[in-house]
């Protein structure tokens, strides 16, 4: 989940309409005389407002209306500086008494119409756009502002009609350009949305709100390390703004660096300690590389905000990682306590009971959370897997059909949806069938590490292991630390002989769990099968460092030493 950032540099603007009106030419139809006396008052005032100097502008424009009170020009310019001192009301009047001398100003509808729009009459602000509009239908400050004001109601298809006419007539102001992708991202029209930003981003590279919300696309799109970029520029521009760290953060989890991720949300935390959300996210990516940590930081969360079930839930599937099966059921009963219709808390009560073979409580669990929420895949294959250990076996089946059923439906370009349909399929055996749907996901998003990673533990049960190692290896690389990834790698590189990447493969399973004696034992047996023995014995050393009553690496060093 990105934090979102509309309140963006897109304000109702005159854009050039308060430095052109000097240019318009002088009128001396009615009154030709009164002109001469208005005039030296009028230019006075033109000198004071282009100083800055507003009060004094006032009196000289009201001077050279009091003198001729049909001139338009000096109606408008009085009412540009009492918009320039905020005084709205008065600023009306004065648009008022231009646009009855001359109706056809299309820019003094613009100005009127901003001046409404600030003091919150919006409809006739856009009564205002849409006279100007007739008027003048090129001219882009209307359409953008009217657009503007649609989409502040939520009326986007409507906002991003009155940008593209505006971008037609200035395809060169990056404010528009932004607007436009502020509105088709509303819509979730990402690709569209993006190209926006990037027009935007080029007419205006110092604009940290493009920046930002061009990341938004990115990760939308699935580009992550793209929307990292994106956030890097953004915190270029504004080095302490939370929002660009948090979802860089978020990007960073979805490239599985976390690490990086954590350093993210360190940031986010730094700038504001009592945003529970980063905390929580913090937690999902410190659960990666230290489980206890992650629980350190969604208790913190927790802390924060006690009604957050999502904090009690990924806390309780920590736990279970952890093997603290009874303080997982806890957390999963806490989320249910603050919210018993959120289906995700039942999947985690069921999952921590099914860890404690209590699987006619884990079958109601699952019930429950597809009484919640009927389309819940995960808790379809989870219920078949529960009445599986309780020997159901035509009830399992119909479990894994009902998710296959759903899935097609659904829509399996959808991932999740698709990686389920794949894992029914797996258990139904049709592990053709499976591979087809992770295809599919992959498909639609090439970087899909649980696709990758489960398509090669298919191709391995079909016994195609060549294809398997690819597959595996296309899932390191979106993810290089993934123990598992690694762990399978190894053993179908074994599998097929090929032991020096065999055991390359090995070196990155004990660089990321040093402490676990059977990877080095398994190190040590394809040492050996390389005749490389020396290394064999350092490595059942090792393994009996940690478990120094290892009986297998003590059996194998004896050998090796009768061997030798």
């Amino acid at each position: 989940m990105t934090k979102t950032d509309f309140q963006s540099s897109q304000k109702l603007t005159f854009l050039t309409t308060l430095d052109n009106t000097n240019s318009q030419s002088i009128s001396v139809s009615n009154g030709i005389f009164s002109i001469f006396s208005a005039f030296p008052e009028y230019d006075r005032g033109n000198r004071m407002y282009n100083m800055g100097r507003y009060e004094s502008a006032i009196s000289y424009y009201e001077n050279a209306v009091k003198i001729k009170p049909d001139w338009a020009i000096g109606w408008l310019k009085l009412a540009h500086s009492f918009y320039k001192l905020q005084k709205y009301e008065q600023a009306i009047e004065a648009y008022k008494r231009s646009l009855s001398i001359k109706s056809n100003d299309d820019e003094a509808w613009n100005c009127y119409g901003v001046v409404l729009s600030n003091l919150k009459q919006y409809e006739e602000a856009i009564i205002c756009f849409n006279k100007g509009i007739k008027v003048n239908q090129n001219n882009y400050e209307l359409w953008y502002n009217k657009g503007i004001i649609l989409a502040d109601f939520k009326q986007y298809q409507a906002a991003i009609h009155c940008y593209k006419k505006a971008l037609k007539i200035q395809p060169m102001m990056g404010e528009i350009w932004y607007a436009q992708g502020q509105a088709l991202l509303n819509v979730k029209k990402y690709a569209e949305a993006l190209a926006a930003y990037d027009c935007a981003v080029k007419l205006q590279p110092d604009n940290y709100h493009i920046w930002l919300n061009r990341g938004l696309a990115l990760v939308e799109t699935f580009r992550y390390a793209e929307a990292v970029a994106s956030y890097d520029h953004a915190i270029e521009l504004q080095p302490d703004n939370y929002l660009a760290w948090f979802n860089r953060g978020i990007a960073q989890s979805k490239l599985h660096k976390y690490h990086d991720s954590v350093s993210s949300f360190n940031k986010v935390i730094k700038l504001n300690p009592d945003d529970y959300e980063a905390w929580f996210y913090k937690g999902l990516a410190l659960k990666n590389h230290w489980k206890e940590g992650g629980i350190a930081c969604f208790d913190k969360a927790i802390n924060l905000n006690a009604n957050l079930p999502e904090g009690w839930i990924s806390r309780g599937h920590t736990l279970l990682d952890l093997f603290k099966y009874d303080e997982a059921l806890e957390s999963f009963n806490q989320a249910i306590t603050i919210n018993p219709n959120y289906p995700e808390s039942w999947l985690g009560r069921g999952k921590a009971f099914m860890a404690l073979s209590k699987y006619n409580e884990a079958l109601i669990a699952y019930g429950n959370a597809i009484t919640t929420q009927p389309d819940f895949l995960e808790a379809w294959n989870c219920r078949g897997e529960a009445l599986e250990k309780l020997q159901q076996y035509e009830a399992a089946l119909a479990a894994y059909d009902k998710v296959i059923e759903m899935s097609v439906k659904q829509g399996v370009s959808v991932a999740k949806v698709g990686l389920q349909r794949g894992a029914a399929l797996e258990k139904l055996q049709k592990y053709s069938q499976a591979i087809a749907a992770y295809d599919l996901v992959i498909a639609k998003q090439s970087h899909n590490f649980d696709a990758w990673l489960q398509r090669g533990l298919c191709l391995a049960k079909m016994g195609n292991d060549r294809e398997a190692a690819m597959s595996y290896n296309r899932a390191i690389k979106i993810w290089p630390n993934n123990y598992q990834a690694w762990s399978e790698l190894a053993t179908i590189m074994e599998k097929l002989e090929q032991y020096e990447e065999a055991i390359a493969a090995y070196d990155q399973i004990v660089s990321l769990r040093p402490g676990n004696h059977q990877i080095w034992f398994k190190r040590g047996l394809i040492l050996e099968k390389l005749g490389y023995i020396q290394e064999a014995v350092s490595s059942y050393n090792i393994a009996l460092e940690i478990k120094p009553d290892y009986q297998e690496a003590l059996n194998r060093k004896d050998r090796l030493r009768m061997q030798g």
